[in-house]
């Protein structure tokens, strides 16, 4: 029912299983015993699928447990990704825009710079300003494929008026009020 042939688990050059075989008949109950570190939950993990075996193959019934991506797997994981980036960034730059907002007005008595923000927040969504453009096409598509999850960060911050100011703001407060928490600054 169960087969475990020369089954090796290496994190790095850790050899955490090295060349384990056994079967498992229908019907039968066995277990694995050692010490603690000697590799019983590594090697549970590799039979079950959760870690991918270095070396060796694991059967069930005959059949391979190695996992199997096709082309559609990786596609919609990689759509949902952007999906889920798009999302993300929508709301934490309008969230931003609002807090920026009024506290500039209710606290500062300014007025909050609306027009180069929402500039600033179309480009930095769409990805204009660095050569981006194909991403909102390949977002629609996303959403029109059902994608539901998104896993992408592409490593880069879009400096925008909202931070600049804000932090500015801050450090001028931090002088004015140096007898105030950076908390209470903020």
């Amino acid at each position: 029912m169960l087969e475990v042939d020369a089954v090796t688990m290496r994190f790095g050059g850790i050899v955490a299983n090295e060349q384990v075989s056994f079967r498992v008949e229908r019907g039968r109950i066995d277990s694995i015993i050692g010490p603690n570190g000697a590799g019983k939950t590594t090697l549970f993990n590799a039979v079950t699928g959760i870690y991918e075996p270095t070396e060796g193959h694991v059967r069930f019934e005959g059949h391979s447990m190695r996992r199997r991506y096709g082309a559609g797997v990786a596609i919609r994981a990689l759509l949902t990704g952007l999906v889920t980036a798009f999302g993300v960034t929508v709301a934490f730059h309008v969230s931003a825009l609002w807090v920026a907002a009024i506290d500039g007005h209710m606290v500062y008595g300014q007025p909050f710079p609306w027009l180069e923000s929402l500039k600033t927040l179309g480009s930095s969504i769409v990805g204009t300003r660095h050569g981006w453009g194909w991403l909102v096409p390949l977002v629609g598509f996303a959403v029109g494929s059902g994608a539901h999850q998104v896993l992408w960060f592409n490593g880069r911050r879009t400096p925008d008026l909202v931070a600049r100011y804000g932090i500015s703001r801050t450090f001028q407060n931090i002088r004015l009020f140096g007898d105030m928490s950076l908390r209470e600054n903020v």
